[in-house]
């Protein structure tokens, strides 16, 4: 399955099992619709394949799992982090010769 467009559910914070649940019946009822296992990530995304999906989506979880969530867009992690600058001293040496 080839998602379109992955979003965040964000709801009350009391609603995020709910969610979490309640987002593994919607993959395993629609085959279209996806569930990124992501240990990282704080959010609880869906991927799905259009903006009209995406809005059957929520009402689904609206009137079926009585859980009121908005899309977002998702997180992204950023793992590298620059602490301080550095000077770099030398200069660039032309290539002479070799194989070629």
């Amino acid at each position: 399955m080839i998602a379109a467009f992955s979003v965040a559910l964000v709801g009350s914070s009391h609603d995020d099992d709910d969610i979490s649940s309640a987002r593994q019946h919607l993959a395993e009822e629609d085959p279209t619709t996806s569930v990124p296992n992501d240990p990282l990530a704080r959010d609880l995304d869906i991927e799905v394949t259009s903006d009209a999906h995406l809005q059957v989506t929520l009402a689904r979880l609206r009137r079926r799992f009585n859980v009121v969530v908005t899309a977002e867009v998702p997180s992204v992690e950023c793992f590298g982090t620059i602490r301080t600058a550095r000077d770099i001293e030398g200069r660039p040496k032309k290539q002479r010769g070799g194989r070629g």
